[in-house]
């Protein structure tokens, strides 16, 4: 079943010889909604790929994965196993923007996208 809201359910199963057999009591209970707060680290040098996009997960149900993406859709990293609250970065990136996509233990997601890696200011 999708497209569930919260509430409790009762459930009907019928067999080939039309024998019912009913559940009830089922709950259906929704995970908080996920936010990812996130930051960026200019790369250090022009051209270079020591930029980063550190973030932090709350809500929905840990553990998470998360997905990054660059501005072509290219899957760049991903990083599973991630627990409510713990700093965790996506690392040794170029210039570009990108888009997370987190998922939750109950197929949860939430999406930030235009995360822009800046270019690595020149000093002259």
């Amino acid at each position: 079943f999708t497209d569930l809201v919260a509430d409790t359910y009762r459930l009907t199963i019928v067999d080939q010889n039309d024998i019912q057999r009913a559940v009830s009591g089922i709950e259906c209970t929704l995970s908080p909604e996920i936010i990812i707060e996130v930051g960026v680290v200019t790369p250090s040098l022009i051209d270079d790929s020591t930029g980063a996009i550190p973030f932090a997960i709350t809500g929905g149900k840990e553990p998470f994965t998360a997905v990054l993406t660059n501005s072509t859709g290219e899957i760049i990293q991903t990083i599973a196993g991630i627990e409510t609250g713990v700093p965790t970065y996506f690392k040794n990136l170029p210039t570009d923007t990108y888009t997370i996509t987190v998922t939750d233990t109950n197929k949860c997601t939430a999406v930030i996208a235009n995360i822009v890696v800046p270019e690595s200011p020149v000093f002259i």
